[in-house]
């Protein structure tokens, strides 16, 4: 029960990582969300990631639920 409750949240905290924003501030120097759509989501990541799976030999989903998340 513990280790069931430990992995949600270190798995609510890995996600909760803004990867676009830091590579953003990183690379360029830009504050992501001051400039185009203020969106830090790096929505195409996600879709790709949900359709070809690392541990699953790229045999993902169709990525449906994803796009309508994305959307």
């Amino acid at each position: 029960m513990l280790l069931n409750l430990a992995v949600i949240v270190i798995g609510y905290l890995l996600g909760s990582v803004p990867s676009a924003y830091i590579v953003a501030r990183l690379r360029e120097g830009v504050d992501i969300r001051e400039i185009g759509v203020r969106n830090v989501g790096a929505g195409f990541a996600a879709l790709l990631g949900h359709k070809f799976l690392v541990f699953l030999s790229s045999r993902g989903g169709k990525g449906v639920s994803t796009i309508m998340g994305i959307f």
